[in-house]
């Protein structure tokens, strides 16, 4: 065999080797840009095909994959520069996500290092690092265990890593070293660990994983993740797939206060075949209600924990979804109970229907417009507002619309009415306006009554899915171009055959993206009605003026 031929068949064979050593693994980064990544997105950046945390001496921000993961096996490549310092999170809460929103500002609550786990990544060679505490070192949980050192290439070069959480069991492998493998069973989270802090989240059954970024300039690279199967989820799939689940269902269903509300569930099945599930229901965004789904008997369960009692679990409340299939169709019923599964509250049952898919983006150069209308030129005459119940402090003065709420004698909002055009024949459109807002502004202009394009003061803030630019809780600005408070600001929104497009101040944000599904607070479930533009008013001061629709009518 020639030394050509010889050449050849290695390189086939280390091809192949590599392939099977990554069988199961899915890329979670495309190499390009932040696409399906959620938090601190302005503090990352993507060059050369790696992920880059922003250097400075006040970055600290965390970057998550967008959904959870229970048990799996992740696998990155990084390079260190002397002292670099960042994170690796393992089975993170929900309010890392959200920066500790969930529970009042919570610091431990919003730090995966303790509302889940941390697996340092960091320089522990260099000479800012000397006082360290062995927990401390790379590839330990955080305060938690201590990873062995000396597997680290020089700073510069690239590192290869896999962390495996399976259960209570966690391993990493640096650089084809075990450093780490241990079991977190029966550790305490009330800072009975080596560092002496709470660690709440450290038993977390699932949670989000990502970056925690601290000022210096850490790369990563070649970033997959395989789920694994555990013998439990194992079962539940096998039973559940008898009666496929799978899909989008949506539905108006009653609330418990006699109303109705969009209710929409993304049903998915994980590539280890455990089903999980998202949902919205009335208001907030798709991630961010779930605490846990399982599936058995043909039968998912999705959970809300409303309230939870340690001391005394009858005083518990938790809100059950649990849909099975009924023909085409998908049968849920609500109930609330306490921590002992006795139910507590008036339940009710409804019925889903599968939501179809938005198609591919429509050719924007190719609409027809209609003629524009001006939605305020009979000031406030053409408006209504949504709950004649509900107070109203909209008023329209010298061509600008305004909302000032009100306040009780304890300093608490008395939430007012939104306000909704009368005419509800809006179905694909282009609507132009302009809008300034106060301080500490949260409100929206729902498109069709069903799709809310996020007003907030959010000028430098982490871009995410709501904050201003946003479809709130559905798709991120690709930019931050909010403006300051109390100057005047310009929206130039397009919705067109369910795709969205999205100028603020202009600066496109959101080009020509699938809506997905309706946002929290949506009048309906149904995407294939044309609807009213509604104005939320109920917990903000906001002023419009020169608001313009122009229909598209093919």
């Amino acid at each position: 065999m020639t030394m050509k031929m010889k050449m050849l068949c290695l390189a086939v064979a280390l091809v192949a080797g590599a392939t099977r050593a990554d069988s199961g693994f899915t890329s979670i980064f495309n190499g390009r840009d932040l696409d399906g990544w959620i938090g601190a997105k302005d503090l990352y950046y993507v060059e050369n095909g790696e992920l880059v945390f922003k250097e400075g001496p006040k970055n600290f921000g965390n970057l998550f994959y967008h959904r959870p993961f229970t048990n799996f096996t992740a696998r990155f490549s990084f390079k260190l520069v002397p002292n670099g310092n960042n994170g690796f999170a393992v089975r993170a809460g929900r309010e890392c996500v959200d920066g500790g929103a969930l529970i009042g500002g919570n610091k431990a609550m919003a730090d995966a290092a303790y509302n889940g786990m941390e697996i340092q990544v960091l320089d522990d060679t260099g000479d800012k690092k000397q006082h360290l505490k062995p927990w401390q070192y790379h590839g330990s949980i955080y305060g938690v265990v201590t990873a062995q050192k000396g597997a680290l290439r020089p700073v510069g070069e690239w590192n290869d890593e896999e962390v495996t959480v399976d259960g209570e069991n966690v391993s990493v492998v640096l650089n084809g070293k075990t450093i780490l493998a241990t079991s977190v069973k029966g550790l305490p989270t009330d800072g009975g660990t080596p560092d002496g802090k709470p660690h709440p989240g450290l038993h977390n059954p699932s949670g989000y994983i990502g970056f925690l970024g601290h000022t210096m300039p850490v790369r990563f690279r070649d970033i997959r993740v395989k789920e694994l199967q555990s013998s439990a989820s194992g079962r539940c799939a096998t039973i559940c797939s008898q009666t496929p689940l799978e899909g989008v269902w949506v539905a108006d269903m009653p609330t418990e206060d006699g109303k109705m509300s969009a209710f929409w569930i993304d049903i998915h099945r994980k590539s280890c075949g455990q089903l999980d599930a998202q949902l919205l229901y009335r208001w907030g965004v798709p991630y961010f209600y779930g605490w846990t789904a399982s599936c058995r008997e043909g039968v998912l369960t999705y959970v809300i924990q409303q309230h939870r009692d340690k001391q005394n679990p009858s005083k518990s409340r938790y809100q059950f979804f649990r849909c099975r299939r009924a023909g085409s169709d998908l049968n849920v019923k609500m109930t609330f109970e306490d921590g002992c599964g006795k139910e507590i509250a008036p339940g009710m049952e409804f019925t889903a229907n599968r939501r179809l898919g938005d198609g591919p983006a429509p050719d924007l150069s190719k609409a027809v417009y209609g003629q524009p209308v001006a939605l305020f030129e009979k000031g406030i005459a053409d408006w209504k507002v949504m709950d004649e119940k509900t107070p109203n402090y909209w008023t329209f003065a010298d061509g600008v619309l305004s909302n000032r709420v009100k306040y009780d004698d304890k300093g608490k909002i008395i939430h007012g009415a939104n306000l909704v055009t009368k005419r509800a024949d809006f179905k694909d459109f282009n609507l132009k306006t302009e809008f300034r807002l106060k301080p500490h502004c949260n409100s929206g202009i729902y498109l069709r009554g069903i799709y809310e394009i996020q007003i907030n003061d959010s000028k430098g803030e982490v871009i995410d899915n709501r904050n201003m630019g946003s479809l709130y809780g559905r798709i991120a600005p690709t930019k931050n171009a909010a403006l300051d408070c109390g100057v005047w600001q310009t929206y130039d929104i397009t919705l067109y055959r369910n795709h969205l497009t999205v100028i603020l101040n202009g600066m496109t944000v959101i080009d020509n993206k699938p809506v997905c599904g309706v946002t929290g607070g949506a009048i309906t479930s149904d995407e294939s009605v044309s609807g009213p533009i509604y104005l939320q008013g109920d917990h903000s001061d906001i002023d419009y003026r020169n608001m313009v629709l122009t229909q598209i009518l093919k």
